[in-house]
């Protein structure tokens, strides 16, 4: 009998947690009514990105925790930052202009005791009037100087942590030009059209499901639609932007010779001495965890990460 009563016990617990489980996917706490991306290449050879949402807040946690703010990270010397329109219809239909003490410019947290980097800015804004049903209405443009990219390209998720009811990602070049693009885990086409002196592609998708928060899943997000794009195909010449720099061809000073000779004495594997040398950079020379496109793909040269002893992932390797 005490075995019985367990057993329907066990199993009515099971069920409850099924349930409350289920009930707990079928909930979001925001969900993206709209979401667009945009980007452009100008004639002179500059770039446009466009970004615009209307973001419903189901849930308190969307506003005091996930999406109370936006940031966004760019480079103001060779950068400039528009914000076309920010504020948020409440849930009376109210319509709430996000005032100007809501936009803030700060230091990047990935740039913190990164002297070098200290041009680097985020601008955070934040949302105001937020409640449940709330909508974030927010669009900006960020326009980048010509020299700085060796083409325009991108690697976009077509997928958010909050399902998407409505993504358009839209991308235009000079005509004459050609875009090279692959999407991949999804057989989505785009719309070819033309506007001006631009050809222009557009992939318009519609009730995207959520980004599963679930542990252990393949890779980081592979499974989930991806557009890989640029207008090169040449990928030695995307790679040479890079290696012409400066840091690539500067030898070290004897100053650095000195103290590589003082760490290497007494071992005579050339194996060794690169795993010595690999064991100083990695753990005696500060890492700034800055993203090689936010430092629009500039590497120092070595004296200049040695003398800072710092550096980003590829000036270390650079090291």
């Amino acid at each position: 009998m005490k075995k019985n009563l367990f057993n329907c016990v066990l199993i009515g617990g099971l069920l409850l947690c099924f349930v409350q489980l289920r009930a707990q996917d079928e909930k979001y706490d925001a969900i993206y009514l709209s979401l667009v991306r945009e980007y452009t290449l100008n004639p002179d050879g500059s770039m446009d990105y466009h970004f615009a949402k209307q973001q419903k807040l189901l849930s308190y946690r969307a506003f005091h925790n996930l999406y109370g703010e936006t940031f966004i990270v760019y480079d103001p010397l060779s950068q400039k930052l528009k914000i076309n329109e920010a504020f948020t219809l409440m849930a009376d239909g109210k319509k709430v202009i996000t005032p100007e003490n809501a936009f803030n410019e700060v230091l990047p947290a990935s740039a913190a005791n990164a002297p070098a980097y200290n041009n680097l800015r985020e601008m955070v804004i934040t949302h105001t009037g937020l409640e449940r049903n709330a909508i974030i209405n927010l669009d900006y443009q960020l326009h980048t100087q010509q020299g700085n990219f060796p083409a325009l390209m991108g690697n976009e998720i077509l997928a958010e942590p909050e399902p998407v009811k409505s993504l358009v990602l839209k991308i235009r070049i000079p005509a004459g030009q050609s875009l090279h693009f692959k999407m991949l885990n999804g057989d989505y086409q785009p719309e070819k059209t033309s506007e001006g002196d631009y050809q222009v592609y557009t992939w318009n998708l519609s009730n995207i499901p959520a980004i599963s928060s679930e542990e252990a899943q393949p890779g980081v997000n592979e499974k989930y639609p991806r557009l890989i794009f640029s207008t090169s195909d040449k990928r030695e010449e995307v790679y040479s932007f890079l290696t012409n720099q400066t840091a690539f061809r500067a030898a070290p000073v004897e100053r650095m010779k000195n103290t590589v000779n003082e760490w290497l004495t007494g071992i005579k594997e050339k194996f060794d001495k690169a795993l010595k040398l690999q064991e100083k950079i990695v753990n005696d020379m500060r890492l700034y965890p800055i993203a090689l496109r936010t430092t629009l793909y500039q590497c120092r040269t070595p004296e200049q990460i040695w003398n800072e002893n710092g550096g980003t992932p590829i000036e270390k390797a650079v090291l």
